[in-house]
């Protein structure tokens, strides 16, 4: 049996050698190798790969038995030698089966970089993993390459490299979607520059192969030359306070333009590797060194804009990023001599531009540090090293106890803001603070170390060339910080009009002077008192002033303590007759001094004294409680008359029939299966652990099977519900919290939503303490039909209007996420329309826009709009031109929907409507009338009123006539005129 597969196998050797002479002259002609000759004489014969697999391990021994398909793969990728890995090529892979076409007609191969076909269209086929390079020589223009053809039969990927060396690869093009995934290379994409050589490789994409045909276009068009200012050498001129100059940075290069730095003269947003990146034109001017400068893009924005300023020798020395937008200016006093520009981009961008140069006098002369102010801040002129609270991490200079001398600047939208850190010591101290200003107008303030929520202690202003003075009140001992800012009593803080230059900076002067005092913490003599609200509490004569500051508001405040069993609510007035100041209030959970939860600040209003407390909490949980009178404002304080009641929250027990949760129903996946009309029953808890919540979210999943508008009603015990309405991608479509208060509930009511399942989640609202509670969910659903509001759009008359209806059924077209309803009406002469929301039919936060010319369906933008004139509802008022149609779009504050009442009121009355004249005539003969004209009028007819005659005398003058001489009798009469309108 050995020796029979071995005999087999030499049987096909010499079968295949005895075709030998059928291929010698293609290798004389060098049209195939010894090795390609060798291959085709192979699979001339048939074989019997099987046989083949069997007989391999006899006579190879050495080597690993090949599977078929590494046969076909070896043969495909021409590295297969031996002739037993060949077979018939029928049964080849259709990869190797193409490439034996190839070959057998002679074509060359070129998957050699070193070896490319030169640029042509035609029709080529590479195996898996093979590139076909082209070689060409650029004329400085691009071509139209493309694979998109019927030729091709797989994705291709087309690549640009320098050369065979090392392959560097100057630009790659992915496949077009648009045909097939091959490559389509637009002339416009890339530039094959004069005289240089390029290889072009088309591959496959992830490694396929197959059949490619290529065609190559006509060469681009020339593209315009670079501007004539295109480098640094050839900056032009630009005259300073004169004319702006425009230009667009399109067709520029990008120079090796020297590198941006944040520089004394740089303001805005800065990026090492992105600003300045794109191509870029130059300008110049002569700076005199005291003068300053203000350089900008802003007058014509058009693209993400950058400007780069050196001097002569290519030093930056300033510059801007995104001062006005993505648009730049920067205003500096530069070094005398010569300035250049360099308009450039952020990364690539490049557009159109006009760039302008005009000087800024300064606000006065700085001849320096004020007198007696001779320490220097340790933060140099132009940085911005101390910014305190302003820089993260937090950077404060420590008070050196001098006099200190500092810098400052205001330019670009920003500012130098200088923070000392300075401490009080025991036992405590007032601070006496000066600012000293020689040019800038200064602040000077005192602030504690919190730099979330900074308490301020004093604040002093000087304005320009003044120095002013303040203290604060005993402060304790501890650290503080001193903050040095530029700053207007009036305007507020400055950001503009001091720019920054080393040279010539902005100086102020800043003391501080530390007295000690006796300090007294005011939580030491913070004495509440225990007050029973569940009993009532009337208070009448209460006084703040001299109270302790326990909440450091400026302010004296009382505190009244009080403990509940259960969950309750706690109803608080100060809207009493002797309330004479701005009262606020503070419920704390447990004692504010130490360490006390502030679950409750009200500042509210009410008719009989201004801004006095008012409030009545839902129902909260049992426990300690202290609630703090103080005043809005640092000095608010006096006396205040109080009333406290508090009442035991309590409700029947939640009965329910439904179907129950069935725990744990906290997703999608785990959610309590319900339909319409059904109940469902549970119980929901929220954890408190001191810090935040912990909820216990109930799910349940509710499919409709054509539009619907889903009602939901959640009844409650022991808990505020809240309930959310989510579509199947987890979007919240209504949320209703805290559903009506305690033990009581509310309905939640849908837009018209499309077939599909949607989701209602119950929840507890969050509280400070355990919260456990039972409710009731009922699901109902009434069938709609989703309106498209533009088809048709609702037509609206004047001069008055008035309708009903609703956005839960209606689609988005423009404005909010909400829904919207439209309006159409034409404009009967020129007036005012009033459109109102407020009539009380409207129940959900709404909003109006109005459009002119062009409808909001047609992509018309809104010419006005409004939202909450009365409450949460909207009005709007507008003047209309006769002639033109105008559209009014209702829709809802974000994603709001409901029902609502427009009402429209105007002017719009036509005078042919009206009675232009009512006159009482007397006497007898002829009657002459007169009246005033109306534009619109052909014609005027005469009525006799109150059923007098004319004794037979023509009433009905023709003609647009202003008067008439009538024949008539004697008698009175009285007389109609009413005009005749088209």
């Amino acid at each position: 049996m050995k020796k029979f597969l071995v005999t087999g196998l030499c049987g096909v050797l010499v079968a295949g050698l005895a075709h030998a002479d059928k291929y010698s002259d293609l290798v004389a002609q060098g049209d195939l190798t010894q090795k390609e000759a060798q291959g085709l004489r192979a699979v001339s014969q048939p074989v019997d790969l099987d046989q083949l697999q069997l007989a391999l391990p006899m006579v190879e021994t050495e080597r690993a038995m090949p599977t078929k398909v590494e046969r076909e793969r070896a043969y495909a990728s021409g590295t297969a030698a031996d002739l037993s890995m060949r077979a018939t090529q029928a049964e080849l892979s259709e990869a190797a089966q193409r490439k034996l076409r190839h070959e057998a007609v002679g074509a060359p191969r070129t998957t050699d970089c070193n070896n490319p076909t030169a640029l042509a269209s035609g029709t080529h086929t590479i195996a898996a993993g093979e590139t076909w390079f082209f070689s060409y020589t650029g004329t400085g223009v691009g071509l139209d390459l493309q694979t998109c053809n019927a030729g091709t039969d797989f994705d291709t990927d087309m690549y640009i490299y320098d050369n065979c060396t090392d392959l560097t690869q100057l630009y790659y093009r992915d496949g077009d979607s648009a045909c097939g995934y091959a490559t389509y290379l637009e002339c416009d994409e890339f530039t094959f520059e004069d005289g240089v050589d390029y290889l072009i490789g088309i591959t496959g994409y992830s490694g396929a192969g197959g059949t490619f045909e290529l065609t190559v276009g006509a060469p681009c068009d020339p593209p315009p030359p670079p501007p004539a200012n295109d480098d640094f050498a050839n900056a032009i001129d630009i005259t300073v306070d004169g004319d702006c100059m425009s230009g667009s940075t399109d067709q520029a290069t990008q120079d090796a333009v020297p590198p941006f730095t944040q520089d004394a003269c740089w303001t805005g947003f800065y990026s090492a590797t992105s600003t300045g990146n794109a191509p870029d034109v130059w300008y110049r001017f002569m700076a005199d060194g005291v003068t300053s400068y203000t350089i900008s893009l802003c007058s014509a924005p058009d693209y993400d804009s950058a400007l780069g300023i050196f001097d002569a020798a290519g030093v930056s020395i300033g510059g801007n990023d995104d001062s006005c937008g993505l648009t730049s200016e920067v205003s500096c006093v530069y070094p005398a001599g010569m300035v250049y520009i360099a308009v450039d981009g952020y990364s690539t961008n490049t557009g159109a531009y006009e760039l302008c140069v005009t000087t800024t006098a300064p606000p006065c002369e700085d001849l320096g540090c004020p007198t007696g102010f001779d320490f220097a801040e340790l933060e140099a002129p132009c940085d911005d090293t101390n910014g305190g609270c302003n820089s993260d991490p937090v950077a404060a200079e420590p008070w050196s106890g001098l006099a200190t001398c500092g810098t400052t600047w205001a330019d670009g939208g920003s500012r130098d803001t200088d923070w000392f850190l300075f401490t009080v010591p025991e036992p405590g101290g007032i601070v006496d603070l000066t600012v000293a200003s020689v040019c800038v107008p200064m602040a000077g303030v005192i602030f504690d170390l919190d730099c979330e929520a900074p308490t301020e202690f004093a604040a002093v202003f000087a304005a320009e060339g003044t120095t002013a003075m303040g203290s604060t009140e005993c402060l304790a001992p501890g650290d503080y910080y001193m903050l040095a800012v530029a700053y207007d009593e009036l305007s507020g803080n400055l950001f503009e009009g001091y720019p920054c230059t080393v040279e010539t900076p902005w100086h102020y002067g800043l003391d501080l002077a530390i007295t000690e005092c006796a300090f007294v913490d005011p939580c030491d003599v913070f004495a509440p008192v225990a007050v029973d609200p569940f009993a009532g509490v009337s208070l009448v004569g209460e006084n703040t002033v001299g109270a302790p500051d326990v909440l450091e508001l400026g302010n004296g405040q009382l505190g009244y303590t009080f403990t509940a069993a259960d969950w309750f609510t706690l109803d608080v007035t100060t809207c009493l007759a002797g309330t004479a100041f701005d009262t606020d209030s503070y419920l704390f959970a447990g004692d504010p001094c130490d360490g006390g939860l502030n679950v409750l600040y009200n500042d509210g209003s009410c008719e009989l004294t201004d801004f006095a407390t008012n409030f009545l909490t839902t129902c909260i949980p049992p426990g300690d409680y202290t609630l703090v009178i103080g005043g809005f404002g640092a000095g608010d304080e006096g006396l205040f008359d109080i009333n406290m009641n508090a009442t035991i929250c309590g409700c029947d027990e939640i009965m329910c029939d439904g179907v129950a949760e069935v725990e744990p129903n906290e997703d999608f996946s785990t959610a309590t299966l319900m339909s319409c009309g059904m109940t469902a029953c549970g119980t929901v808890t929220t954890t408190w652990d001191g810090v935040e919540n912990t909820f216990d979210l109930d799910y349940f999943s509710v499919t409709l099977d054509d539009t619907y508008i889903i009602d939901a009603s959640l009844s409650v015990e022991g808990i505020d519900g809240v309930l959310s309405l989510v579509d199947s991608d987890g979007t919240t479509i209504l949320t209703q919290g805290d559903l009506g208060g305690w033990c009581e509930g509310e309905s939640l009511t849908s837009e018209c939503l499309l077939p599909g399942t949607y989701y209602l989640v119950v929840a507890a609202a969050g509280y400070w303490a355990d919260t456990t509670g039972d409710y009731a969910l009922s699901v109902t659903c009434t069938p709609c039909e989703i309106i498209d509001p533009c088809d048709p759009v609702a037509e609206m008359t004047l001069p008055t209007f008035s309708d009903t209806g609703s956005t839960l059924n209606t689609t988005n077209v423009a404005g909010n996420a909400a829904n919207d309803y439209i309006y159409t009406f034409v404009a009967p002469v020129d007036c005012d329309v009033t459109v109102s929301l407020c009539g009380g039919g409207t129940d959900y936060d709404s909003y109006l826009r109005a459009y002119e010319t062009v409808s909001p369906c047609d992509g018309g933008t809104e010419f006005a709009l409004n939202d909450d004139f009365c409450g949460l509802q909207s009005e709007l008022t507008f003047s209309v031109t006769a002639g033109l149609t105008y559209w009014v779009l209702v829709e809802g504050f974000s994603a709001n929907n409901g029902n609502f009442q427009i009402d429209v009121t105007s002017t719009c009355v036509s005078p042919c409507e009206d009675i232009v004249d009512l006159v009482a005539l007397y006497g007898g003969g002829n009657i002459t009338l007169s009246w005033s004209a109306v534009a619109a009028a052909t014609s005027y007819n005469l009525v006799v009123a109150d059923g007098g005659d004319f004794g037979g005398a023509t009433v009905t003058p023709l003609g647009n006539v202003t008067s008439t001489v009538i024949p008539a009798s004697l008698g009175n009469y009285h007389i109609r005129v009413e005009p005749v309108c088209p």
